[in-house]
């Protein structure tokens, strides 16, 4: 890397070069919080966010001269989302600078942004690596919890035993998703698979499974693997941020997974008081959280 800091010492001479440093450092890290996270914007320290109970079947009505019922559903109370914040600068010297011929401070700067994804990604993960202690939601339970209220009083289950790439599994994911999943008002919601989020070392046997135009243990090459068309192979997706090795998380479609992002990743760079020392900063608000847990189902490795 070559050394881009050599003759004036002025912070307005290394912002444009210092930013493009930190930016392209951020790609170098894999980003994949946005296949399982509803990522938006905010303007707003705190965003709050409810669950309404949905509907039932719409009622017969006997008669055209007969009033349209009116339809009613509760709400929960709200969910805070409040922005958390993340900062990181770095100082270094016109000598340092100057004496700089293998790019180190670049090197630094270009780490920053590399950090800062990384940091991102972390937190991201962590909705699911700790989905059993972190409390949240309208019913301030854990993520995966066999015990998460409904507004109607009822209660669910989102997690499994344990498991892993078998057709047991995909039998429980499928039932999950297709008949176990209800609105407020009981009704059955079908919900298609968003994705699988797995660490890397479950992917192959995962794709493995998914990919098999046969049951396992079926000889006769005619029988079709019943859960092909639920689910393809490539919907399993390798996750490097996940702590839990052999856990299988599965991501349903209109989840309540967010991210409220007040500020991206935007650097500063200047000269305080010290004519010698120049600033590199980089800092970012966002929070992550969920309103409810239905379409999430956590199976625990075995």
């Amino acid at each position: 890397m070559s050394n881009v800091v050599t003759q004036n010492f002025d912070a307005k001479f290394h912002r444009a070069p210092f930013r493009k440093f930190t930016m392209e450092g951020m790609e170098d890290i894999p980003r994949v919080h946005g296949r399982y996270l509803n990522v938006m914007s905010t303007d707003n320290e705190v965003e709050k966010d409810v669950l309404t109970s949905g509907l039932g079947a719409v009622p017969k009505v006997n008669g055209d001269l007969l009033r349209t019922p009116l339809s009613s559903f509760s709400t929960s109370d709200p969910v805070s989302y409040r922005q958390e914040q993340y900062r990181q600068q770095y100082v270094y010297t016109f000598d340092a600078a100057r004496k700089d011929k293998t790019g180190t401070v670049t090197g630094v700067v270009r780490s920053m942004g590399e950090s800062a994804a990384y940091t991102i990604e972390v937190v991201a993960a962590d909705i699911l690596n700790l989905n059993t202690s972190t409390t949240g939601g309208v019913d301030n339970k854990a993520l995966a919890a066999t015990d998460h209220a409904l507004l109607d009083g009822t209660t669910y289950s989102n997690i499994t035993v344990a498991g892993g790439p078998n057709f047991a599994t995909l039998q429980t994911i499928y039932n999950y998703f297709r008949k176990g999943i209800k609105n407020d008002n009981g009704r059955i919601v079908p919900i298609e698979i968003e994705c699988i989020e797995v660490a890397p070392e479950l992917l192959p046997a995962w794709r493995q499974l998914l990919s098999s135009n046969t049951q396992v243990g079926q000889d006769n090459p005619n029988v079709i693997n019943p859960y092909g068309s639920m689910l393809t192979a490539d919907r399993v997706q390798e996750n490097v941020y996940l702590t839990g090795s052999f856990d299988t998380h599965v991501i349903g479609r209109g989840h309540h997974l967010n991210m409220f992002v007040f500020e991206a990743p935007r650097t500063r760079t200047w000269n305080e008081d010290d004519p010698e020392a120049i600033h590199h900063w980089i800092g970012m608000q966002f929070v992550v959280g969920w309103t409810d847990a239905r379409r999430y189902l956590f199976v625990p490795g075995s």
